[in-house]
């Protein structure tokens, strides 16, 4: 071999590099007497791969054959070559090793715990499903509330109480609460102006601007009023009117409409009947708040109080019913506490009956005690008179009490001078 065919130092840097680096790749502890031994026997196989070059004199004397450039770069593939057969020698017991130690490490559980990944994998992708679901819908409700105070705002539906109960910050109580007052300015201009057309008697245009059925009861009322005065001699309008505010006054007692009752009754009866059935309703609901459903259907007139009464007592019937079922300690318990409440109902009701009987008693008792201190003081009195007319003064000032009296009889005595003192004193004025 010649010398210009030995091989560089920088291609058995390269080599060395080439070897260092894969082996560091599989993880490999790379060592340098290691690495500078592989580097070795890689350049002996490269010049055992390295063929013989014939050389002949030329005429010129120089030598025939390849060039340097020529021969170096045949050298250059031949090393390649011999460096890519020797990493497949040297890879190919590491990857066996590599394989097998991962054959040898998954061990029997491997599966299972395959198993418990992916199901871990699923259970996360759920929740994290969930959690967008659970957001989006987020978002929906916050969209539907925002509508829905919208919707309450607006003049035609006017339930601001129930829209400032949907409100979460304080921005929206006070939009809410702008947007009512502009409601309640325009519509106090409604109100003033049905009123001036009520006062009119324009009830084509009051008719317009009747909106809650308060206000439809004073229009049927002045429209009632106005027939009888219009069209009471001739009759016409006069019982159709008649007839419907009649209607709407038996609609308005059923439904416990007390005010719109009151605005339609026109006369005297009929406000009687109103308070009547009011009493009456007062009374049927305080009985079947306290249970006694046997009053409140003697109370009820009309069949839709007794249907009424009746489906409160089954639906009380049936929660004792379930309750008595269900928890018999509850049961028991509530039985106790009614007795317990009967009896000191009872015994409060005594108690009253006892000082209110005290309190009349001790009210007789002071009448009496009045009218005979009146009695004694008017005797009193005439006495005092009757003393101060005969002269007899110092028996009226035994009977005096107070400091007027006593100046009243100091007063009669100064004027009631004796007899002879009022002869001398006309006697002086004859002189």
């Amino acid at each position: 071999m010649l010398p210009g065919d030995e091989p560089s130092p920088s291609g058995e840097s390269f080599l060395g590099c080439l070897v260092t680096a894969v082996i560091a790749a599989l993880g490999c502890s790379v060592d340098q007497s290691d690495a500078r031994r592989r580097c070795a026997l890689g350049q002996r196989l490269v010049h055992a791969c390295t063929p013989p070059t014939i050389l002949a004199p030329s005429v010129e004397g120089r030598t025939s054959g390849t060039t340097c450039t020529e021969r170096r770069r045949a050298a250059l593939r031949i090393r390649l070559v011999a460096a890519e057969a020797l990493l497949k020698a040297l890879l190919q017991p590491r990857l066996g090793a590599v394989q097998r130690y991962d054959k040898d490490t998954r061990g029997p559980n491997h599966s299972s715990l395959t198993a418990k990944g992916a199901a871990a994998q699923r259970s996360w992708r759920s929740v994290k499903e969930r959690v967008t679901t659970e957001s989006a819908s987020e978002e929906a409700m916050e969209r539907r509330r925002l509508q829905l105070i919208e919707y309450l705002k607006l003049p035609q539906v006017a339930e601001f109480e129930m829209a400032r109960s949907l409100t979460l910050s304080h921005t929206e109580d006070l939009a809410v609460q702008r947007a009512q007052k502009k409601w309640l300015a325009g519509d106090r201009r409604r109100i003033l102006w049905f009123e001036h057309l009520l006062a009119q008697s324009q009830l084509a245009e009051a008719n317009e601007l009747a909106v809650t059925p308060f206000e439809q009861a004073k229009l049927m009322r002045a429209s009632a009023l106005h027939a009888r005065r219009t069209l009471g001699c001739v009759g016409s309008g006069m019982p159709l009117l008649e007839e419907e505010r009649k209607r709407q006054l038996s609609d308005a007692i059923d439904s416990c409409a007390w005010n719109v009752a009151e605005v339609l009754a026109l006369t005297e009866t009929e406000v009687e009947a109103i308070a009547t059935s009011k009493r009456r309703a007062e009374l049927i609901h305080a009985a079947r708040l306290r249970g006694k459903f046997d009053c409140a259907l003697k109370l009820s007139v009309s069949d839709a109080e007794r249907r009424a009464v009746e489906n409160w007592r089954d639906r009380v019937n049936a929660s004792l019913a379930t309750v008595q079922l269900t928890s018999p300690a509850t049961w028991k318990a509530a039985i106790r506490l009614q007795t317990l409440y009967r009896g000191s109902s009872a015994r409060r009701l005594r108690e009253e009956h006892r000082l209110g009987s005290a309190a009349v008693l001790l009210q007789k008792s002071y009448r009496g005690h009045a009218y005979r201190a009146s009695l004694a003081e008017e005797r009193r009195k005439a006495r005092l008179q009757w003393h101060v007319e005969q002269g007899g003064f110092d028996e009226a000032l035994q009977l005096v009490m107070c400091k007027e009296e006593q100046r009243e009889v100091v007063r009669a005595q100064m004027v009631e001078q004796p007899r002879m003192l009022r002869c001398l004193a006309c006697f002086e004025k004859l002189e």
